[in-house]
């Protein structure tokens, strides 16, 4: 309550007058800077209007002719792209299982029958865009809870 006390406070002590030094007119503020152009601030500014598309459809050529550029003489900004495709959630990924049968106390034999049994289940689940990526994922949960008992 005392904040707003005081905010009032320092409200009606506020001029509503600029204050200048003595023998200094200040212009009086006024909403018509924009009526005509006239004004100072806008008098030489006459922008066109264009859609946003026409920009891009202008710098498209160039901007993709510089971006090969870049990624076929720098190894480092093709790296970086590489990644950032790598980490991108999709289908296509694939699992190379490379158990540790001595763990697991499997034979060299089963270890390989059990790690392609798992590529292939993998293989399987990372096809279906319904199944490994997040939104899909949520949208089968939510059909099988809609038709579960």
């Amino acid at each position: 309550m005392f904040a707003i006390e005081k905010i009032k406070d320092l409200l009606a002590g506020a001029r509503s007058e600029p204050v200048a030094p003595e023998g200094v007119v200040l212009p009086r503020p006024s909403g018509k800077y924009m009526r005509g152009g006239r004004g100072v601030t806008f008098a030489g500014w006459k922008p066109a209007l264009r859609e946003a598309q026409d920009d891009i459809g202008e710098a498209w050529d160039d901007a993709a002719a510089r971006i090969n550029d870049l990624l076929h003489n720098s190894g480092w900004l093709a790296g970086a792209l590489e990644q950032c495709v790598a980490n991108t959630v999709g289908t296509g990924l694939l699992l190379k299982a490379l158990p540790e049968n001595e763990t697991f106390g499997m034979t060299p034999a089963q270890a390989s029958d059990w790690a392609k049994t798992v590529e292939r289940r993998f293989e399987l689940w990372a096809r279906s865009a319904q199944e490994c990526d997040i939104q899909g994922l949520m949208q089968m949960r939510r059909g099988v809870q809609q038709m579960g008992p």
